[in-house]
């Protein structure tokens, strides 16, 4: 469960940063992710919208706006779905607006075949561990 959203996650990074060096323009984008049940619906008279609600997506929009840009930021649930398939780096827990204290991940790639366990890299220090000493580094 998922691997789509990862996907298209990771390709939608590549590709606004390759359109940035081609066209010398600066562009960053965030991305937040979160897994759950939604509501989804049709809503409109003349004009037809399809839209989602639900705290999966409240939380997402959240997980994208405490995102540093350049980044996928991750719950812990997402966390869980994507663990063993993709490299994922503690972000740590942050506050989140509306949620309280929350742990999140950065989604990095997929993994390769040959890569260490989730296990024993998890356990490794890869990545600041703290919102604040993510945040101090330049956008």
């Amino acid at each position: 469960m998922g691997q789509a959203i990862a996907e298209l996650a990771l390709q939608m990074g590549s590709e606004v940063k390759r359109v940035a060096a081609e066209s010398g323009v600066q562009l960053e984008v965030r991305i937040g992710v979160d897994n759950g049940s939604v509501v989804a619906g049709v809503i409109g008279q003349a004009n037809f919208i399809y839209d989602l609600w639900g705290d999966t997506v409240n939380t997402a929009s959240r997980m994208e706006s405490h995102a540093q840009p350049g980044t996928v930021q991750v719950t812990e649930r997402t966390y869980q779905c994507l663990r063993e398939e993709y490299e994922l780096l503690q972000r740590g827990t942050i506050e989140v607006k509306g949620k309280g204290p929350m742990r999140t991940y950065l989604l990095v790639r997929r993994r390769s075949y040959n890569d260490t366990p989730p296990r024993s890299r998890h356990s490794q220090p890869t990545a600041p561990t703290t919102s604040a000493e993510m945040d101090d580094k330049p956008a």
